[in-house]
C-alpha cells in the first residue's frame, strides 16, 4: 500500500496546511519590534545592581543563583517594610515616630537549607 505525500491531503487538513512548509518559502514576514524605553517598568538602581552581582552566581549552578536571588529580594523587602515603619533612611521627619537601630542577626530556610541573614532593627523614638 503506498502512502501518500504530506500535501496532498483534503483542504482544511494539516496536510494541506503543510503545503506551504514544502514550498521551502517562509509563510511569516519578520516584523520589527521597538524596544520599550519606558521607564515606568525599570527596576530600583539599587536591586539592579544587586541582580548584576548575582548574574555571576550562575556559574554555581542554578541552586546557588535561586539562593542568592531569594536572599537578595528578601533583603530588600525587609528595608521597604523598614522604610515604610520609620519613613526613608536619612530622612528629616519631626513626626517619626520609629528609628532604624542597625541590624541583627537571623535564619531562613532556603534552598533545603537555614541561611544566615541581617534583619534591620527599629526602635521607638522614646528608645
Amino acid at each position: 500500500m503506498a502512502v501518500p505525500p504530506p500535501s496532498s491531503g483534503p483542504a482544511g487538513t494539516v496536510a494541506s496546511a503543510n503545503k506551504s512548509i514544502e514550498t521551502r518559502g517562509t509563510a511569516m514576514n519578520t516584523v520589527e519590534q521597538e524596544q520599550d524605553t519606558r521607564s515606568e517598568h525599570a527596576l530600583p538602581s539599587r536591586v539592579q545592581d544587586a541582580l548584576g552581582e548575582l548574574a555571576g552566581a550562575a556559574k554555581d549552578g542554578l541552586l546557588a543563583l535561586s539562593v542568592g536571588l531569594g536572599l537578595g529580594v528578601l533583603s530588600e523587602m525587609m528595608e521597604a517594610e523598614l522604610d515604610e515603619v520609620v519613613g526613608a533612611k536619612h530622612a528629616k521627619d519631626a513626626q517619626r515616630t520609629a528609628v532604624r537601630h542597625g541590624h541583627t542577626d537571623g535564619e531562613v530556610t532556603l534552598g533545603g537549607r537555614r541561611v544566615a541573614v541581617k534583619r534591620p532593627r527599629a526602635r521607638t523614638v522614646e528608645g
